[in-house]
């Protein structure tokens, strides 16, 4: 055989070999990758699969709390206009929309005189105040929000106010509410820690608010008629009549908020004689 036939059967034989092995190191360098990515895509199939999971159990869970909120929605409105006085009536709302939003602290603020001036009537959650917390209209966040109209969530508050409240230290609300009444601010709600402030959530939140007004508005009518069945006609001064409701009302307060109560009777000497002298009126 010639040489040169010789070295083109080597380089044909070679080219054959390098061919098979570029075939099958290709192979193996592709399945390689393909197990590479076959692994990175079933990954991202389990984390969507979990974050898949998390998410329908979240939508359970906020389905399951408003069914039951629906369920317990008209026992709150029943309690609400059942209430007999403010303060019962507050501490019901507060409670209500403190279950409603998830919120770890309210604050249900009352208006009082005018220009209208804040004092805090209740307060749900920790630490609780240690002093009295109130704040006018356009003081500090809270009085600035308190003349805003309607539900206001997390990303309406940045309110960066000049001049701040002792109030403003105890609450940076997530969510706050006006409770007006005969277009005149009655009340103000501030919420922290809120965990569910959808528009559902607001919605509701804002009912409550409107209940709340107009059960107000009953009690001011109430108290009212009550007040002239509990006045004497004669001297102008509370009957027996007022004392034992007031009694009562007071006491649940001091077991609800762990206080004493002290009550204090009073014998005046020969108090006979100052009627029959001066009269009864002046008596």
């Amino acid at each position: 055989m010639q040489p040169e036939f010789m070295a083109l059967g080597v380089g044909v034989v070679l080219a054959i070999v390098g061919f098979v092995l570029g075939q099958y190191l290709g192979r193996k360098s592709g399945s390689r990758v393909g197990l590479k990515a076959a692994a990175e895509a079933d990954d991202r199939a389990r984390d969507q699969a979990r974050r898949h999971a998390q998410d329908t159990s979240l939508l359970q869970d906020n389905q399951q709390k408003l069914l039951e909120l629906i369920v317990n929605l008209p026992e709150t409105v029943n309690k609400m206009g059942a209430a007999r006085s403010t303060s019962a009536l507050c501490r019901i709302c507060v409670r209500a929309m403190m279950d409603l939003a998830g919120a770890k602290r309210v604050g249900l603020f009352l208006a009082q005189g005018a220009p209208p001036k804040f004092k805090l009537e209740v307060f749900a959650g920790t630490p609780r105040p240690d002093k009295k917390v109130m704040f006018t209209i356009g003081e500090g966040k809270l009085g600035s929000l308190a003349e805003l109209i309607g539900v206001r969530s997390q990303d309406e508050l940045m309110l960066r106010p000049t001049v701040s409240s002792w109030a403003d230290e105890l609450f940076n609300p997530d969510m706050c509410i006006s409770v007006r009444r005969h277009d005149k601010i009655y009340a103000f709600i501030a919420m922290d820690g809120v965990e569910k402030s959808d528009p559902m959530t607001r919605r509701i939140v804002q009912m409550l608010a409107d209940i709340h007004a107009v059960s107000a508005e009953g009690l001011a009518i109430l108290h009212k008629e009550r007040a002239k069945a509990d006045i004497d006609q004669l001297t102008g001064l509370f009957n027996r009549r007022h004392l034992d409701r007031r009694l009562a009302e007071e006491m649940a307060r001091a077991q609800t908020y762990g206080l004493n109560l002290s009550v204090f009777l009073f014998d005046i000497d020969n108090f006979k004689h100052f009627n029959d002298t001066n009269g009864h009126q002046a008596g």
